[in-house]
Formats: C-alpha cells, structure tokens, sequence
C-alpha cells in the first residue's frame, strides 16, 4: 500500500509537495519504507546584471550640458523599465543605472536592450531617437555614435571586456555583469 499521497487516478499517485519534509510510506508485507522527494524547479532563465554607464558624457564639461537632457532621460528610462520588469537590485546615479535581470537562456545581449528602448519609446520616456540596426545600437534617445567625438559610441562589456562580437551576437551567461 501506498500513503501520504494527496489523490490517486488508477496506478497514478499525485503528491502534496508543500510540506518542509515531502514523503510518501509504501508498505509492503507489513514493512513500511518512507521515501522523501526532493524537487528542484528548472529557472525560467539566467541572471544578468545590466547597466548603463554614462559617465564619460556627464563628466566630460563639452558634451555634459548638450546631453544633460538625454542622460536623464536614459537613466531615467532604464530605471523605469527595470522596475515595470520586476528586477533586482536596481540603482541608479547621476551617471549610470543598473539592475539584475532574468533573461531567457540563449537570449543575446542585446535582447535587453531592445526591450528596454521599446518601453522607454512607448511610455513617452525617451524624446530623441533610438536606432538598433542588427545587433547593433547606434543611437539611443538621441545620443549616438560620434556624438560626442570622432571615437565616441556605444559599446558593451560583459564581465569587464568588451567581446569580439556585437550583441546580438553574445548570449550572457547566469551571473554576468
């Protein structure tokens, strides 16, 4: 016989899990063995710190007032999208915001980005242009490439180092920043 089951359809036994100890006794020839489960739910995804660092721009005195308009509504933005997703550890400065994010396994770096300028666009939060073209973001709310020099644009780094490919082409792993 079988006990501590929750309801049983034919040879199918459904167990009550809930409890700090899961178990179910199976007796036979009147010995009772107890059998624990122990169940481990997959994730949904990984976990991603993703920032955005714009202290290049707010420090640097030739382009912090020509873009002080953009930074916030950057940092804002992001901020906003981070909270409405339900991240972690979301802060934000004058400089930068980050967050931990869950991301689908396999998604691309890029993805986030992609989702966050979309929410921003459409909740009226960025005013300037954004511009993603295959995996690669050339302008967000009007901040772009060369906007703030001949070597300037957007870049990533995952863990520290900046990846040999762009992000549409870099699937981070759980735990990268």
């Amino acid at each position: 016989t079988v006990s501590g089951y929750k309801t049983v359809s034919g040879n199918t036994y459904t167990f009550d899990l809930s409890g700090a100890n899961p178990k179910f006794t199976v007796t036979n020839n009147g010995k009772s063995r107890d059998y624990y489960v122990a169940v481990k739910v997959a994730a949904s995804g990984i976990q991603v710190t993703y920032a955005i660092d714009l202290t290049e721009v707010v420090t640097d005195s030739t382009y912090s007032t020509q873009f002080a308009k953009n930074c916030t509504e950057i940092l804002n933005g992001a901020e906003g999208y981070f909270n409405s997703v339900g991240a972690a550890n979301v802060t934000k400065t004058n400089k930068s915001v980050s967050a931990v994010i869950t991301v689908p396994t396999g998604t691309n770096a890029m993805q986030p980005m992609l989702d966050l300028t979309a929410w921003a666009t459409s909740k009226g939060k960025f005013t300037g242009t954004t511009k993603n073209e295959n995996g690669y973001l050339a302008t967000l709310d009007g901040l772009g490439e060369f906007s703030c020099g001949h070597n300037s644009g957007w870049m990533y780094t995952v863990n520290n180092t900046m990846p040999n490919v762009g992000m549409g082409n870099k699937a981070p792993a759980d735990g990268d920043v």
